[in-house]
Order: C-alpha cells, then sequence, then structure tokens
C-alpha cells in the first residue's frame, strides 16, 4: 500500500511540475536554416517565390504525393496561395505575403489535424556566384503544447534542411 502511495504522488508531482514548467517556459517557436547555393541569388528565387516550384523541392510534397493541392493567384506575386489536403500532412495553406529580390515571407495556416499558424521567410544573400539562403519559421505554441519545444524544433528543422538541400540539388543540378 505505501509503494500504491508513493507512485501516487510520484505521478502528482510530475504533473505539477509539468504545469509549472509549462507556464514559465517560453510559448515562441522559432527555426532558422541555411544553405549555400552555388548559383545567383536569380536563379534560386524563383524556386522560393513560386509556390507550384516550391513543392519540386518540398519534403513534405515527397512525403504526400497524393495530397490534393489547389493554387490560387498568380504564383510568385503577393496573394497567391495554394491550399493542400493530405493524408500525411494535413490539411493547410500556404500564401504570399510580399515578395523582394532578397526577401520571401509567406502565411502558413495548419487547419488539420490542429490548428495553428506560422509566419515563413526566405532570406537569399549574393556573394559572388552563390547565394546563401536561410528559411524561417515564427510561431506560437500554447500551453500546454509548448512544453514540447524544450525538446527542440520537432524535426521541423530537419525537414528545413532536408528541404534546402533538396532546393540545392533542383537549382544546382
Amino acid at each position: 500500500m505505501k509503494i500504491l502511495k508513493y507512485l501516487l504522488f510520484g505521478i502528482l508531482g510530475l504533473a505539477v511540475l509539468i504545469v509549472i514548467v509549462g507556464l514559465v517556459a517560453s510559448n515562441e517557436f522559432k527555426v532558422e536554416k541555411s544553405i549555400t547555393i552555388d548559383a545567383p541569388a536569380s536563379k534560386v528565387h524563383p524556386y522560393l517565390a513560386n509556390l507550384k516550384l516550391q513543392n519540386q523541392w518540398s519534403v513534405w510534397a515527397a512525403m504526400d504525393p497524393n495530397q490534393k493541392i489547389v493554387y490560387e493567384g498568380e504564383d510568385g506575386m503577393p496573394g497567391s496561395k495554394y491550399t493542400w489536403d493530405g493524408e500525411i500532412t494535413g490539411k493547410g495553406s500556404q500564401e504570399v505575403k510580399s515578395v523582394t529580390p532578397r526577401r520571401i515571407e509567406l502565411d502558413l495556416v495548419f487547419t488539420d489535424p490542429y490548428e495553428s499558424h506560422a509566419d515563413v521567410y526566405f532570406d537569399l544573400k549574393e556573394s559572388g556566384a552563390s547565394t546563401e539562403v536561410t528559411w524561417g519559421f515564427k510561431s506560437e505554441m500554447p500551453f500546454p503544447m509548448n512544453i514540447f519545444l524544450l525538446f527542440g524544433d520537432m524535426g521541423v528543422g530537419n525537414d528545413f534542411q532536408k528541404g534546402l538541400e533538396n532546393l540545392k540539388a533542383k537549382v544546382e543540378g
């Protein structure tokens, strides 16, 4: 009986600790990865601003090739958008917010299996015949999900790095 009592107190203590950590932990979720591509920014830029070209190097498009995708607007321009509905990738949309020669900003919305919103950006920094591409993501994770942020970028960083490697191969190929 004493063992059950200690076990119960242990579980209760762990639950209280999780709540306290969740209340004091940051809810900001930010990921940023970079790669250098042996090509001028003018050759890289279309693969970032154009949503149809993004899907040629996207990790998630490759992960769920049967997802339904709908494109809207003039691709590569602010207001262009695509929505997806996939068994693996869930449902959501990505809309181009702004496009300049050195930065592309997107609005990313997930609707299923959970709802969330993120600001996504690509920065291009040309140096000689090469371009450094930085892919960034900013979002918030509400309590108690913010506890998971303590364990890293939850795989998004790995997907970003693989996506950038795919982009490099596509552009340089």
